[in-house]
């Protein structure tokens, strides 16, 4: 199990994107990523992630009180 695990990890490349507001140039700077990836990497699978992050009461509260 540990060999596949680890074998997976060889073949694909994650990338995680966090954001707190919808930007436009997201896509591109996906893209560009991807491409830079590929040129030094071109047999990795890359899977890539977008997380909009939402501000909650409790962390809003929190950052106002340092």
């Amino acid at each position: 199990m540990l060999n596949t695990l680890v074998n997976l990890w060889r073949k694909i490349h994650d990338t995680n994107e966090f954001q707190t507001e919808p930007k436009p140039d997201i896509p591109f700077r996906m893209t560009d990523y991807r491409l830079r990836v590929y040129r030094r990497f071109p047999q990795k699978q890359m899977r890539q992630v977008v997380i909009y992050l939402q501000e909650t009461a409790s962390v809003s509260q929190s950052y106002r009180s340092r």
